[in-house]
C-alpha cells in the first residue's frame, strides 16, 4: 500500500468521523503548514545567491515608463479589438434576422 493509498484512507476515515466543514479545515491547515516548511526551505537556498537591487535612477525610471507604455498601447490593441469583433458580431446577427425574415 503506498503512501497516497494511506493517505486518502485517512482522509476517508477523517470525513466519516467529524463534519465536513471541519474535515477541509484540517487539510486546509495541514497544507499551510507544508507550504510554509517548502517557502521556508527555498528562502533558506535563495539567500545563499547574493541578488543586487536595481539602482532607483533616471534608467530605471524610463525603463518602467517604456514597459508601461507598451502596456497601454496593448490594451489599447485589445480594446480596439474588442470593439470590432463587437461590430462585426453585431452586423452577422442583424444579417442572419434580415434573411430570415425574407
Amino acid at each position: 500500500m503506498n503512501s497516497v493509498t494511506k493517505l486518502i484512507a485517512a482522509l476517508a476515515v477523517l470525513f466519516r468521523q467529524v463534519p465536513e466543514r471541519v474535515g477541509a479545515i484540517v487539510i486546509s491547515a495541514l497544507v499551510a503548514h507544508t507550504a510554509w516548511h517548502w517557502a521556508a526551505d527555498r528562502f533558506g537556498t535563495l539567500r545563499q545567491y547574493h541578488v543586487e537591487w536595481p539602482a532607483l535612477d533616471l534608467r530605471l525610471a524610463a525603463s518602467v515608463l517604456a514597459w508601461l507604455a507598451s502596456l497601454l498601447a496593448l490594451m489599447g490593441v485589445a480594446w480596439l479589438l474588442s470593439l470590432l469583433f463587437a461590430r462585426l458580431a453585431s452586423t452577422s446577427k442583424t444579417g442572419r434576422a434580415a434573411g430570415a425574415e425574407q
